[in-house]
């Protein structure tokens, strides 16, 4: 603590001398300018003595014949002073102006998060460390033969288990069609790949029920997280884990998104957009946008927010305004339809990212909503999904997906040619839903169904 303290007192130190050196040089360079007008109006003021001299003594002393043969010059001295325009040529600005040091409300709590903060941890042994390896090594080479039961078996707990119609919780996010496992171990596709990515943290409901159908980071530091079953979203830090703080919404949140100021904006159920500030003060309000059912929101580097209509089978473009600006698509399988699209994300050039989740693919049309290319299909196979949901970019262009009923994140090139698995089933990851980048090599994926959202290292 108190090496970090004397770094900030440094910094601040530094930041200080910066300030004053720059305090100083915006005042010479006044100084200079008041110096040189002064000389400018000093020489004028020689010259008007000069002239009304001249023709005072020339009226005083000459005679007619002298001050005949001196018209021409006494009159080309006092015209020439009568065509200077008094005043107007007085650089008047260079008086009014004035030095301000301005400081915002929040920099001394920016400068007091830089100083980190304390947390308390319970020490493992040695012991159930080595115990807690050998059980994962257990579980990660014990695959059952082809010809297994997969049946449940009293005496295998841990083998799979239908849930009935009745038990589901009703929701969007999973197909009719598909049967939800309960504790579904690393074996249950034959095909798992292996991605070998480093959990750093993940995050807790701090309340039962939690749903993490959207997420977004700001600035590197906050995780904000949209909760479906509930009308809050919840920001955790991107360091700890812990839980920042939460606010209530007064709508369930479909997704959130970023805006360029850095403020929150989330996506009712309804289709209609809140923007909050960081801390969660609301601050507008638009109206829905004549979505159907919204599932993603993005917001381009133009301010403008991007909805995902499953029903509507439609992407809509709003202005910053919240006024429409255009929608694109419509149901089928084609280049420009849409089966139930998902999530949906820009890249630096402001490409719309789709998840066509009906059609197994991801989507890439420019900004103004022209199709540029498409990748994927269904199955298990290398870049292909099933059910795909979250995706993002990076920096360079490279497309995430969240593949969601095959366990694993996929890596893309902006042209849609598989790279590598990020992270997998084999990483303990189950049913991947959302996706978004911290850096671009700490992915963010929320876990709709074991209420989480984990931070992994790739």
């Amino acid at each position: 603590v108190i090496s970090t303290a004397e770094r900030v007192v440094a910094a601040i130190q530094q930041q200080q001398d910066y300030l004053l050196t720059m305090l100083d040089s915006i005042y010479l360079a006044e100084h200079r300018e008041l110096q040189e007008e002064k000389d400018r109006v000093e020489t004028e003021l020689v010259s008007l003595r000069s002239s009304c001299d001249f023709t005072e003594k020339v009226l005083q002393f000459g005679n007619d014949a002298e001050i005949l043969s001196v018209t021409n010059q006494m009159t080309g001295r006092l015209q020439k002073l009568s065509d200077v325009p008094l005043g107007e040529d007085l650089k008047i600005e260079s008086l009014s102006r004035e030095i301000r040091y301005v400081m915002r409300d929040d920099d001394m709590s920016w400068v007091a998060e830089k100083m980190g903060h304390v947390e308390c941890h319970v020490r493992v042994d040695r012991h159930s460390q080595l115990v807690e390896e050998i059980e994962k090594t257990i579980e990660k080479f014990s695959k059952p033969s082809p010809n297994m039961d997969l049946s449940r078996d009293l005496e295998n707990p841990a083998s799979p288990k239908k849930i009935k119609q009745s038990e589901r919780r009703p929701t969007s996010l999973i197909p009719n069609d598909v049967v939800e496992l309960e504790e579904e171990p690393l074996w249950a596709k034959s095909n798992a790949p292996f991605a070998g990515a480093t959990l750093l943290l993940q995050t807790e409901a701090p309340s039962a029920g939690l749903r993490p159908c959207g997420v977004a980071v700001r600035g590197e530091m906050d995780i904000v997280v949209a909760d479906s079953d509930s009308m809050v979203v919840q920001v955790f830090s991107s360091l700890t884990g812990n839980l920042r703080h939460t606010f209530n919404v007064d709508i369930y949140p479909k997704d959130v998104a970023i805006t360029p100021e850095g403020n929150i904006a989330i996506l009712g159920c309804d289709g209609s957009i809140k923007l909050c500030t960081p801390q969660g003060r609301l601050f507008r309000h638009n109206d829905s946008s004549g979505v159907v059912d919204p599932v993603g929101l993005a917001i381009d580097s133009n301010g403008r927010f991007i909805i995902t209509d499953a029903d509507g089978h439609q992407v809509k473009v709003l202005n910053p305004n919240g006024t429409p600006a255009f929608a694109f698509g419509g149901y089928g399988d084609g280049d420009s339809q849409f089966d139930d699209p998902s999530y949906v994300a820009v890249n630096h050039r402001n490409d719309i990212i789709v998840s066509d989740e009906g059609n197994h693919c991801i989507k890439v049309f420019n900004s103004g909503g022209t199709f540029l290319r498409r990748f994927g299909a269904q199955g298990e196979e290398e870049g292909q999904f099933d059910h795909p949901k979250g995706v993002c970019a990076d920096s360079h262009g490279n497309i995430l997906v969240a593949d969601w009923l095959n366990n694993r994140v996929g890596l893309f090139t902006s042209e849609g040619r598989f790279q590598r698995y990020i992270v997998a089933s084999s990483d303990r990851l189950r049913r991947p839903c959302a996706v978004a980048l911290i850096s671009d090599w700490k992915l963010v994926v929320s876990e709709y169904n074991n209420s989480r959202v984990k931070v992994f290292r790739f």
